[in-house]
């Protein structure tokens, strides 16, 4: 596997959970295909970085990286997933952002 995703498209299921004045809550439910491919992408990326004892820079196996960078991973990944579902549940929903 490398650093592309494996679907083309896949769908974000979202629903609005609420509605009070300006503020809406939406729920966004990932697929856990795109989900083991961002985390993939993100250790792949991070593995070209990280330094971890015994291993030459950018060497070390993937288990290692996740294992020993698992909360910064989770970030990333969440990080990402976001910046993809967000606007396409704003755009679901016929929602333009405030500010």
């Amino acid at each position: 596997m490398g650093i592309f995703s494996t679907t083309e498209k896949s769908e974000y299921k979202t629903t609005k959970l609420k509605e009070e004045g300006c503020v809406v809550t939406l729920q966004v439910e990932v697929p856990a295909a795109k989900v083991q491919d961002a985390t993939h992408n993100v250790v792949v990326r991070l593995q070209a970085q990280a330094r971890v004892p015994g291993f030459r820079a950018g060497k070390a196996p993937l288990e290692a990286i996740q294992r020993q960078y698992a909360s910064a991973i989770r970030e990333r990944v969440v990080e990402q997933l976001l910046q993809a579902s967000v606007p396409e549940a704003l755009k679901t929903h016929k929602l333009s952002p405030v500010a």
